[in-house]
């Protein structure tokens, strides 16, 4: 941030007797103005038109209330943009606040350690005593009564760095002088890079066009491991947790790449008839990875952030876990299936990002009320309403029954 850190001691550089008050830019205001009018007006109309059709007998209560969603919604982004209005940032001598609509956030000058520079949704966070942050939004314009009142307050983030390059440089695992460490430590980023790009062609590979399919399904489904292993085998110069500003190369995102494309994978092609046995056995198998990714998130002085990234790195390897398990439960299933003849009765597509091919059967004794398959296109655009088919349940290597849909196979004389 520009001046955070300028020379003037411990605030004592900071002259203003009054507090002083910071506020969003002209422009942001006037933008957030606009918006919660907008937002307001079309939440107020949308609520009078339901009502009036609702009272009008047009609309059943049920519906009403689903209806009441969308004003409901406008009416959230209006008390934001009010929100952003009335957000006041106030520096006195012995503390800076955070005043929003709702609740006001502060932290004493005394408690202050040190800074980290900002991202693009705050100028710099400040962290206190016991770890605690105060992040200083980035849109409000500061000065330099802004720069006095920091004083010398530390720059955490390059202290961090500065030791973690010491830490280096003194490992004589890495190397028989510094020179050579700080080298080791060069190639290290290139190689964390270059996995980067190869996880990236990897997620495509498995994606667009996985062919031959064993090789990149195991391939993909390996990849988070790989990873896992470089990174521990690197003595300490890759790591699977990332700090901000740290200069050694992190893994976070080609381990977990792979992990979303895998799970994605089985989504298309796997139909099983319980998926919930998947998620069951996927959350236990996906445990190991879980952990790991859960170090391997920014580390953030919010227990807010810790909990809700925590929940996403578990959901994120469990749907890995129930991917590679279901994927294996299909292409290591070597028993006979069950056949029956269905009759397509329905073919529906659904577009977005990925194009899904869909069939409709009836007659299937185990399903009277019939079943959906996702089919290839061109198996999509050779079936006819009315053709003969035949659904195909396997029992599943792993014990996870699993359904197709194919040609009948011939009668055997």
């Amino acid at each position: 941030m520009r001046n955070v850190g300028a020379p003037g001691g411990a605030g004592g550089g900071f002259a203003s007797a009054s507090p002083v008050i910071y506020r969003y830019s002209s422009a942001s205001l006037r933008n957030a103005w606009i918006l919660g009018v907008l937002f307001s007006t079309a939440a107020v109309g949308l609520t009078a038109w339901f009502l009036r059709d609702f009272v009008a007998g047009r609309l059943e209560g049920p519906a009403f209330a689903g209806y009441l969603l969308m004003p409901a919604f406008l009416g959230l982004l209006a008390l934001i943009a009010i929100a952003w209005i009335k957000t006041r940032l106030v520096l006195s001598a012995d503390a800076i606040e955070l005043r929003g609509l709702l609740s006001t956030r502060r932290m004493a000058r005394g408690d202050i350690v040190g800074f980290r520079p900002g991202s693009q949704s705050a100028t710099c966070f400040l962290i206190g005593k016991h770890g605690k942050s105060f992040d200083v939004p980035g849109d409000i314009p500061l000065d330099d009564r802004f720069a006095a009142w920091m004083g010398e307050l530390p720059n955490l983030t390059a202290l961090e760095q500065q030791a973690v390059l010491e830490q280096v440089r003194a490992d004589t695992r890495l190397g028989i002088d510094p020179e050579q460490r700080m080298a080791r430590l060069l190639q290290a980023r290139r190689l964390a890079g270059a996995l980067t790009w190869m996880s990236l062609g990897l997620v495509l590979w498995c994606l667009i066009y996985p062919w031959p399919y064993d090789l990149v399904v195991g391939l993909t489904i390996a990849w988070p491991w790989i990873c896992i292993a470089i990174a521990l085998g690197s003595r300490g110069l890759i790591r699977l947790d990332g700090k901000v500003g740290d200069p050694r190369p992190v893994l976070a995102v080609p381990m977990l790449m792979p992990a979303l494309a895998i799970a994605l994978r089985a989504l298309f092609d796997v139909d099983l008839v319980n998926p919930g046995q998947a998620f069951v056995w996927g959350a236990i198998a996906g445990v190991p990875l879980g952990i790991v990714q859960w170090r391997a998130t920014v580390l953030s002085s919010r227990m807010t952030a810790r909990f809700f990234g925590g929940l996403g790195y578990i959901a994120l390897a469990t749907c890995y876990g129930a991917g590679a398990l279901s994927l294996m439960n299909v292409r290591l299933d070597h028993r006979l299936p069950v056949v029956s003849p269905v009759t397509v009765s329905g073919k529906h597509i659904s577009s977005g990002k990925h194009t899904t091919y869909q069939l409709d059967v009836s007659g299937w004794p185990g399903y009277p009320r019939g079943h959906r398959f996702t089919v290839s296109r061109v198996h999509y655009e050779r079936a006819r309403k009315g053709d003969a088919l035949c659904a195909i349940e396997h029992a599943g290597a792993l014990g996870m029954a699993w359904l197709d849909l194919g040609n009948c196979p011939a009668a055997t004389p």
